[in-house]
């Protein structure tokens, strides 16, 4: 307390003293023989400076001669941002942030608030003081905060992540929520351009799905963000097609990538892959989406590997493939019956529409060229979706019995159809791949060619009877 009382004594009896400087041979002929104009607050700014410049190891009166120079300080003379730089420089020196705040945003030079800005920003980033970093207002400096972290947080190594944690705070705070959402996925993408590691991949997938949650705070049509490409500049945390009132802005420049959140929903879907296989000691670096696919099918992680691929919009035919081939190799052992239920739960879940028979088809062959038979539900399901394809694929392999109960069952569905007056217009009924499965049958199994030889005589009784009714009506 005494030191302090000492300081401001001192101080104000040297503020006495710096005035009428002009009237002072000793100052003007020694002290400040090189300054031409005798202008007297002119002559007392060069004083304080350059008393400040002598007591610069005392930080704290160095910074209170140099406040007092800044009160006193002539309007037009161009040194004020000068004395602000130098202000700013040594409250932060003292770790006295909410000072060194106040001198940056009372400097009018905008370039030396910029720079200062920059150095306030790097200095609380670098000692751990993220507090007053988020939590500050910058007077109209805030849109300098986002390039200042970036340009930081790519320039480190992926391995350093602050720089994006504390820009994605920043913008988080301030609710500019495809800001955060751009920091995080910025990160993810710095982490891509090197090795990774299982750490690393698990860095980046929070990332991904720190991104993805803000983008879901957002509206759907801002569902996005827009970064530079590899060799381009940062680009602003902007809207890079309209304005902020919905105006169209200037085409995109060829340097710029527009990610959607589905884009991102798939890379994260990616990247989590990688991770359940580097888990496993597996390296997917150099892979696309069907390869990583693959080895996770191998893997056993067959929906795993399906939602992969339906993200990338291919068809799910390698987990199918590789599944049924396990089913088929397993099917006299405890496991086939869970096989089985995967299998048709996978078909299922990834065949493209009620009518495609695509993954059965896959599956069939898969299990039949293995000399195995296609499992009851499955065979139901396939029949019920396309009962042509299966008598073609049943025939192929020698499964007379199916091959006919699927003719059999195309028959008196149209035998159904007719008894309901209902036309066959509609119905596609494959009468010479029927006839060719009667006469084969009736050369080679006679027991199956009576079964299906009466199913057509009924049926071509009920058409005829049909067709007689509709000519006498």
């Amino acid at each position: 307390m005494g030191i302090r009382t000492s300081l401001n004594y001192d101080k104000g009896r040297f503020s006495a003293a710096a005035t009428n400087l002009h009237t002072q041979d000793f100052f003007t002929k020694y002290l400040l023989k090189d300054l031409p104009n005798s202008n007297q607050p002119i002559l007392t700014t060069s004083l304080f400076l350059h008393v400040a410049e002598k007591f610069k190891e005392n930080t704290s009166f160095c910074r209170q001669i140099l406040e007092v120079a800044i009160e006193r300080i002539d309007q037009e003379d161009d040194r004020q941002c000068q004395l602000w730089n130098k202000v700013f420089t040594l409250r932060l020196q003292d770790e006295d942030y909410t000072g060194a705040y106040r001198a940056m945003i009372s400097n009018t030079d905008i370039d030396s608030q910029k720079n200062c800005l920059r150095t306030f920003v790097l200095h609380l980033s670098d000692s751990g003081d993220f507090g007053p970093l988020v939590n500050s207002e910058y007077s109209g400096l805030e849109s300098e905060i986002a390039p200042i972290l970036e340009n930081r947080a790519l320039a480190v190594s992926p391995e350093d992540t602050r720089y994006f944690d504390l820009l994605y705070a920043f913008m988080s705070v301030r609710e500019n929520y495809r800001g955060a959402a751009r920091a995080m996925y910025l990160q993810s993408q710095h982490i891509a351009s090197g090795y990774e590691s299982l750490e690393q991949l698990e860095t980046r997938e929070s990332a991904l799905l720190t991104a993805i949650n803000s983008l879901y705070l957002v509206k759907k049509e801002d569902q996005w963000v827009a970064t530079a490409s590899a060799n381009g500049v940062p680009l602003p945390v902007k809207s890079p097609k309209r304005t902020h009132e919905g105006g169209m802005r200037v085409p995109l420049s060829k340097d710029t990538v527009v990610t959607s959140l589905e884009d991102m929903e798939n890379e994260c879907l990616l990247v989590q892959a990688r991770l359940a296989l580097k888990m496993d000691d597996i390296d997917t670096a150099g892979l696309d989406a069907s390869e990583i696919a693959t080895l996770m099918a191998k893997r056993g992680m067959y929906h795993e590997a399906g939602n992969l691929l339906k993200s990338f919009k291919e068809p799910a035919d390698v987990p199918v493939k590789i599944l049924a081939s396990t089913y088929a190799c397993n099917i006299s052992r405890p496991e086939a019956e869970g096989l089985e239920m995967q299998l048709i739960d996978l078909m299922e879940e990834f065949e493209a529409g009620a009518n495609s028979t695509r993954l059965y088809y896959i599956a069939s062959e898969e299990i039949l060229k293995i000399g195995q038979m296609i499992p009851s539900i499955m065979l139901e399901n396939y029949r019920e979706r396309e009962p042509t394809e299966l008598i073609r694929q049943m025939a192929k392999y020698g499964e007379l019995d199916e091959a006919v109960d699927g003719a059999c069952f195309i028959l008196e569905k149209a035998q159904t159809l007719l008894e309901r007056k209902k036309s066959l217009d509609n119905f596609w009924l494959p009468s010479m791949l029927i006839e060719q499965l009667n006469t084969f049958t009736k050369i080679h199994n006679h027991e199956l060619h009576e079964l299906l030889q009466t199913r057509m005589d009924r049926f071509l009784q009920i058409l005829e009877n049909s067709v007689r009714q509709n000519v006498a009506n």
